[in-house]
């Protein structure tokens, strides 16, 4: 209990550091609260920490987690102050249907968070040991440990000066998007000191809380005078296997594209807003300055949602375009057209040659499977082999769009739905060389490109689930069948039963048959990640072991390991000094002279001296094993990237070894000090 306690105070802590300086930001850009600031609020959030902490960085500053937020909330609060002071007062437009509406969203998105993401984790301190992770974990142990919260962190500093295995890797010091890392850490230092907790408390936060709200932002744009659409919206906001759920259970955990997208409609809400009150040109400003800064943010959590949401509002700006341009002739108009079209492509291809860019685009994943299937798994909402079809969602999705286009209204989602899912059938179903130029953004992901979709997708299924419900209760009450039976129940009642198909779990039929539906394959796949009692890659055995460890050497001692044995956890989730802590160390030497000895030839120590040099030079005492000899079985699972090769100089060892003396055993997890070496 003691776990789920820290979990609990953490996620407080996170939604405290999340909106605390962002409130007061958005406050100072625009002189109103409303539910667009409080829903951009965590983005602008994102774009603050960042900045200050890489300007500290520089600087060569290193703090604590209070005083970096502190520091944070001061600047936040300063500007607000002198906004102002030059500004006009601030004034509340956020109206009780608002408010209580939003507490519909996070608390529907709550319970929904709760039973398919909290609930599935055998303890409070379990994560998906997934191969992003690895990252994850680590950044945000690092900026914890150091007080250093910079975009360009090296996970190795803490070791002796000097003293890395690797050589031009982020690992070593890289730009990467870490908005939510930082933020992440903070609150974790505040409370928990576990970046394990501090990882999975603040995506529930962001998942339960801050998405919900956004997407309520992006209804409240879409339908302003249709209140029974947006609260129907509180239902479908997690409704969507592909989207959040299968890129944080089944797929790496992606969380900093996930949390990234969170944010996508909350954007567009802005972005709609702006072209809606062109008339004032004060409010276009704060608005615009207000976008501006939350796609800063965003970009600083993860930059393919930038891309996400220019595919999600390109239709959007063509269709205002095309409607603004109505008083031209068809020449004139088609040629304006044709000149935005030609713009978004440019633009499009000018990102796409960036120098920076191409360690991204340059990625590819194979295709997954016939385009023909490809297009099936995006029509029936699976969008990928191994996931469900959520049937329900797609037949509303059809009815949504075809009442848009009878309304007149929002159809433009219907084109960015369409060219999301033709870039995803592309991605999945074929190996064609455009593909990277089509979806390279998003590392030729097919999963990543699903959340345009399902972003798109998400108001209309609202749509069609309200107008199919008026359709039932008008039926139902002119049926003389159901005279002693109030219309408004029995609707209810069918959309309780259509909530219970879409989040059914799966189930049996005893003697006939066995259910699987989406979300009981998304339970599923969640329960099998987040145990530690399962064989795992870093099992609680060896995490037991590890703190045994502990207790017998000194909390610096450097100490040289076999990473993929899952002790490049043992930093981030265990605050154990081992010299590796990524994957994909020594693929084409990618690392130094001194760490390709130690991993290819240390069991040769006590005779080989360039092997006993490397080690001094690493200034290395133990070495650690989990899992002797370092071959894969159903006990010791690795990952598909691993070569067993690469590492043979540590899975010779044994306890005969010469050179080596043995400190602890257990089961086959060693700790064995290096002997006259320092």
């Amino acid at each position: 209990m003691y776990g789920w306690f820290l979990f609990l105070c953490n996620a407080s802590a996170f939604l405290c550091v999340l909106y605390f300086p962002g409130i007061l930001l958005a406050c100072a850009v625009r002189s109103r609260i409303d539910l667009l600031q409080i829903a951009i609020a965590p983005a602008l959030s994102f774009a603050l920490y960042s900045t200050t902490g890489l300007v500290f960085s520089i600087l060569g500053f290193s703090t604590n987690a209070l005083f970096f937020f502190i520091i944070n909330f001061v600047i936040g609060l300063s500007l607000f102050a002198i906004a102002r002071v030059f500004l006009k007062q601030l004034t509340v437009s956020i109206s009780r249907q608002d408010l209580s509406l939003a507490f519909l969203y996070v608390c529907v998105a709550l319970v929904l968070t709760s039973i398919f993401f909290v609930k599935n984790m055998d303890s409070a301190f379990s994560f998906d040991q997934a191969h992003d992770n690895v990252t994850h974990l680590n950044l945000i142990h690092y900026f914890m440990a150091s007080g250093d919260y910079t975009q360009v962190p090296n996970i190795y500093s803490l070791l002796p000066e000097g003293v890395t295995p690797c050589t031009g890797s982020n690992a070593s010091g890289g730009f990467y998007p870490s908005g939510w890392h930082i933020i992440a850490a903070v609150a974790g230092g505040l409370t928990s000191h576990s970046s394990v907790i501090a990882e999975t408390s603040s995506f529930v936060v962001l998942m339960a809380v801050c998405f919900p709200i956004c997407v309520l932002t992006f209804m409240r744009t879409l339908y302003p005078d249709d209140d029974s659409v947006v609260r129907l919206g509180s239902l479908f906001t997690l409704a969507f296997s592909a989207f959040p759920w299968k890129l944080v259970t089944c797929n790496g955990p992606l969380f900093p594209y996930v949390i990234a997208c969170f944010f996508v409609p909350a954007l567009a809400s802005a972005l709609i807003t702006l072209t809606a009150s062109f008339g004032s040109a004060k409010s276009d400003v704060s608005t615009a300055f207000l976008m501006c800064l939350g796609f800063l943010g965003v970009a600083f959590v993860h930059p393919s949602a930038v891309f996400t949401f220019g595919v999600l509002i390109c239709p959007y700006i063509a269709f205002q375009l095309y409607f603004a341009t109505s008083f031209f002739s068809d020449k004139k108009r088609h040629s304006v057209m044709a000149i935005f079209c030609l713009g978004v492509v440019a633009v499009w291809v000018f990102m796409y040659k960036l120098p920076f860019m191409q360690n991204t685009v340059g990625f590819w994943w194979s295709k997954e499977c016939s385009l023909f299937q490809a297009f099936v798994n995006c029509f029936d909402f699976s969008f990928s082999l191994g996931c469900m079809a959520q049937l329900l969602i797609s037949l509303l999705f059809i009815v949504g769009a075809l009442y848009s286009f009878r309304e007149k209204r929002n159809r433009w989602l219907c084109a960015s739905f369409i060219v999301g899912a033709m870039i995803t059938v592309v991605t999945k179903g074929t190996d064609l060389s455009f593909k990277s130029l089509l979806s390279g953004f998003w590392y030729t992901d097919g999963n990543r490109v699903a959340a345009i979709c399902v972003l798109a997708s998400m108001p209309l299924v609202v749509l069609g689930c309200r107008r199919m419900l008026e359709f039932l209760y008008d039926r139902i009450k002119r049926c003389y069948c159901f005279e002693h039976w109030s219309a408004g129940a029995i609707v209810s009642v069918l959309l309780l039963i259509a909530s219970v198909l879409i989040y059914a779990p799966n189930f049996d039929i005893y003697g006939h048959l066995n259910i699987t539906t989406a979300f009981g394959n998304t339970s599923a796949a969640q329960i099998g990640k987040y145990s530690l009692t399962a064989p795992n890659f870093y099992s609680g055995e060896e995490q037991a072991f590890v703190n045994e460890v502990k207790k017998v050497i000194n909390s610096d001692d450097v100490i040289l390991n076999n990473p993929e044995d899952g002790s490049f956890f043992a930093n981030s989730v265990s605050d154990l000094n081992v010299y590796y802590r990524t994957t994909h160390i020594g693929e084409n030497n990618n690392d130094s002279r001194d760490s390709q000895l130690v991993r290819t030839k240390l069991n040769q120590i006590s005779v080989n001296p360039e092997v006993r040099q490397a080690a001094q030079n690493l200034r290395a005492k133990y070495v650690l094993i989990l899992g002797q000899g370092g071959r894969r079985d159903d006990e010791h699972p690795y990952y598909m990237y691993y070569q067993e090769k690469l590492w043979r100089g540590i899975n010779k060892i044994t306890d005969d070894t010469p050179g080596l003396t043995l400190v602890l055993s257990k089961g086959d997890n060693r700790l064995y000090r290096i002997d006259n070496v320092n």
